[in-house]
């Protein structure tokens, strides 16, 4: 399968055409042992090769060469066995191997002045982040990320007369997660940081086409990264679990259930320290049948769920998807300069170190390190609409306890880091720990409805309140899984109403509505047709206001009490999290099945689908930056605590098929053809 789509870079609205490849191949063998015994084995092979794709992804490319030609190696075995030991006793085993691999990401050049470029989001109308002159990563630095399971399982049921039915399953399953690569963020080593020179908020080309960094005494940085390309680590999962379907009665069921997991690692690098985890968690669920006819039902449940323990998390204390890292920045007493021939602003000499990152050297896991706890409890009542339809309610509750979080503090002390004999300075100790001060929190209600009124027409809706979805915590971004915050960070520079405040978290929304109805229309030999409409509304989600890479102030380098490396830049808060608020959207979707008959049990039919009828272009997100204002007074941090809003706020810089598109997908035809037999 090949296609070609064509999509603009953010903000010069530049076109080009990214194409994908996707061959799949599958195949499958089923065979009987015996009547009661079945083997199943499965194999697929599903390669991607993509070509001008943008390196990080399409809402930060600004510039054409950032593309990339990448391909996407994917394989999956699973083989699966289930069988019949008595009436009562069933049994199921599976194993499971999956290798996944990127290949040709990132960079080609070892050129310095061919680096990639990351906005810092200074001159208002390209927000920070923003990518420009090279691709992100390396090619030279190929990455997989394997898997492997084993699992297996009885089940038995049970029959009495005086305490119901019971259906107990007990398993276990152990999988192995492998990842191997050094996470190069770039094919020179370095990344740097600084804005582009604008005119009229659009950056600046110089004769060879090639956009102009700024470089800027004092704010300016280098991220050099020095990866170890190949290291690998497995990070592995055993999980016990038991659980009881007890049907007690007619009116009576209950769901009791309990699951074990456990975590440990190992690391080719020999100096990494192993980890280990382990967590109890249960599944509890009551249903009472009201009149034990099936009309009206009441349920509760309550139960924990253990966090995925994350490579990204566990391996922090690996250089495995981790390369060593010094920040470095640009000398206030250096020349300011502009573009890609201005050789001080690429003099190493002219930068200083100012923070640093040295996975084995001064990071470390506590010995007690656990994974996440989201504790949930919902109630739920339905009843029967008649022969054809139901209708449910549901409240849900949700939070979260014992994130991971990086704590930098000064009783964890400094390390002096010396690599192959070169000695890089003293920098401040990290320690990965669990932590109950990032918080989040989650309340809503969800009505469901399906319902067939009549014999050809059928409606379903599903409608979502969110009333709390709120912490100080966000945790996961696009293409950076397990992210910390800034809490307990070098805590003595920092507030929690500037640097963490609580508020509605970005996937806030207020409401969100799905209604849609199909009409069949049987026509005899002619066939069948089935006409369908699709409303969808979703309320606008929540932004932040927020200012990056705001400069340390003299204030906040007072309180040091004594860190080898203070922060030079933060991001600043300005009111409380979620406190913006992008457009809603009302959209229909239009669509058409038709299938007719032909000999025994071919049809051929045809699909056709109108996306977005009325072709709205509501704000559904938007440029956002803003920038501390200097002019305005200050609180006891010496921060502004007024800001100006960046040329570009409020206006669409990111297209319909970004990772946060700014509008919906505009009016759009589509259709099928194809046979069932």
């Amino acid at each position: 399968e090949s296609s070609v789509e064509n999509r603009n870079l953010t903000i010069i609205g530049n076109s080009y055409d990214y194409q994908l490849d996707n061959n799949r191949y599958e195949g499958k063998l089923t065979g009987a042992i015996s009547a009661n015994h079945n083997l199943q084995a499965t194999y697929i092979r599903n390669s991607t090769a993509e070509f001008d794709r943008a390196s990080i992804n399409t809402t930060f490319s600004i510039d054409e060469a950032t593309l990339v030609d990448r391909t996407l190696p994917n394989d999956l075995f699973v083989a699966n066995y289930n069988g019949v030991l008595t009436p009562e006793l069933f049994v199921e085993a599976q194993y499971s191997q999956k290798q996944f691999g990127f290949r040709g990401t990132g960079g080609t050049s070892q050129t310095i002045t061919d680096s990639p470029f990351l906005a810092l989001g200074l001159s208002g109308g390209i927000p920070s982040f923003s990518h420009y002159n090279a691709p992100y990563f390396s090619s030279f630095d190929p990455e997989n990320r394997d898997n492997r399971q084993y699992s297996a399982a009885l089940s038995y049921f049970l029959s009495t007369g005086s305490v119901g039915r019971h259906d107990v399953k007990v398993g276990f399953e152990n999988y192995t997660s492998s990842r191997t690569g050094g996470n190069s963020q770039s094919a020179t080593g370095y990344v740097f940081r600084a804005d582009p020179v604008t005119a009229g908020g659009q950056p600046v080309r110089d004769a060879n086409g090639r956009m102009m960094p700024n470089f800027v005494p004092g704010v300016s940085r280098i991220e050099n990264w020095i990866s170890l390309q190949g290291a690998e680590i497995n990070l592995r999962t055993l999980s016990l679990y038991l659980n009881d379907r007890w049907a007690l009665n007619e009116h009576w069921t209950f769901n009791l259930g309990v699951r074990y997991e456990g975590h440990d690692t190992d690391a080719t690098q020999a100096e990494v320290q192993s980890i280990s985890s382990s967590a109890i968690v249960p599944r509890l669920g009551a249903t009472f049948d009201v009149k034990g006819d099936g009309r009206w039902i009441l349920q509760a449940t309550y139960a924990h769920y253990a966090g995925k323990a994350s490579e990204t998390q566990f391996a922090d204390n690996t250089n495995v998807g981790t390369p060593n890292f010094l920040q470095l920045t640009y000398s206030p007493t250096a020349p300011a300069g502009q573009g890609i021939g201005f050789a001080p602003g690429f003099d190493l000499n002219n930068y200083t170190v100012t923070g640093g990152n040295f996975p084995t050297s001064n990071v470390f896991l506590a010995e007690d390190l656990n994974t996440p706890v989201t504790k949930e409890w919902t109630l739920q009542a339905g009843t029967r609409l008649g022969e054809r339809g139901e209708f449910k309610a549901i409240y849900s509750q949700r939070s979260t306890d014992s994130f991971l979080e990086d704590f930098i503090t000064i009783p964890n002390g400094r390390t002096v880091v010396t690599r192959d004999g070169r000695n890089f300075g003293t920098f401040d100790n990290v320690v990965i720990q669990n932590t109950d001060i990032p918080f989040r929190e989650y309340r809503s209600l969800q009505f469901v409805l399906n319902h067939r009124p009549f014999e050809r027409f059928s409606l379903f809706g599903h409608y979502t309140l969110q009333l709390r979805n709120h912490g100080n915590f966000e945790g996961e971004a696009a293409n950076q899984p397990g992210n910390y915050s800034i809490i307990m960070d070098r805590p003595e520079f920092y507030n929690e109403a500037r640097h963490y405040p609580g508020g509605r978290l970005p996937n806030f929304q207020r409401h969100k509505l799905r209604m849609f109805t199909n009409l069949d229309l049987p026509m005899g030999r002619l066939g069948t047709a089935t006409l369908g409409a699709l409303y969808r509304y979703d309320s606008g989600q929540a932004f932040s206001f927020f200012a990056s890479n705001v400069a340390i102030t003299a204030a906040q380098l007072a309180r040091n009490p004594g860190y080898a490396r203070p922060p030079t830049s933060q991001t600043l808060f300005f009111g409380e999290r979620g406190a913006g608020e992008y457009e809603s959207a009302h959209l229909f979707d239009l669509a058409l099945n038709y299938e007719i008959p032909l000999v025994k049990s071919w049809r051929p039919w045809f699909k056709a689908e109108l996306r977005n009828v009325f072709n709205k272009q509501p704000l559904i997100g938007y440029n956002t930056t803003v920038t501390a204002d200097a002019s305005s007074p200050r609180d006891e941090l010496g921060l502004a605590t007024g800001y100006t809003r960046g040329s570009a706020f409020g206006t669409a810089t990111a297209d319909w098929d970004a990772n946060f598109p700014h509008v919906p997908r505009p009016r759009e035809f589509r259709f099928s053809l194809g046979f069932r037999f």
